[in-house]
């Protein structure tokens, strides 16, 4: 069997989260540190895999854009912008 020992401060939240959910515990002192570090360790893994999905349809939506379309985009963009919360399921 193999093993691999993750310090989880100093994972990425990708790895911490994935250590967290479907690695094995071998100790804990806090169980509500532990609660407390998987919540915020899943969220952030969550809100970069999200943004990572959202920035690579921008990305893959503006190749296929004239320049012109590019322009017109990044016009309003700047005058309409709006703050829209990613969720993903």
């Amino acid at each position: 069997m193999n093993v691999d020992l993750v310090v989880l401060n100093r994972a990425a939240s990708t790895i911490a989260a994935a250590a967290l959910t479907e690695g094995i515990l071998l100790g804990c002192k806090d169980e509500d540190l532990y609660g407390r570090y998987t919540r915020a360790a899943t969220l952030l893994a969550e809100d970069e895999r999200c943004f990572a999905e959202s920035f690579l349809r921008i990305k893959a939506r503006s190749r296929s854009l004239s320049e012109i379309d590019r322009d017109r985009s990044r016009e309003s963009s700047i005058s309409s912008s709006t703050v829209r919360p990613c969720f993903c399921v």
